[in-house]
């Protein structure tokens, strides 16, 4: 999650880039979140969401990098 909490007993498939903005159901844009993040980043970008939640950017970046994950 890029929360870096436990997924929890519903986790969520997240685009990486919204599909509203052009981003792909594809398994490179997509990810398993906690609810809680899915909720809240919505359609957002990710970077607008790393913003608006004050995560560590370098941090979420490396752990989509670690998945494979273009972002």
């Amino acid at each position: 999650s890029y929360c870096e909490n436990e997924l929890g007993e519903v986790p969520h498939a997240d685009h990486i880039y919204p599909v509203s903005k052009g981003g792909q159901a594809i398994e490179e844009n997509m990810v398993i979140v906690c609810q809680s993040c899915n909720s809240s980043k919505s359609n957002k970008t990710l970077n607008a969401f790393i913003k608006s939640k004050g995560f560590d950017r370098d941090k979420v970046e490396s752990n989509l990098e670690l998945l494979g994950k273009d972002y």
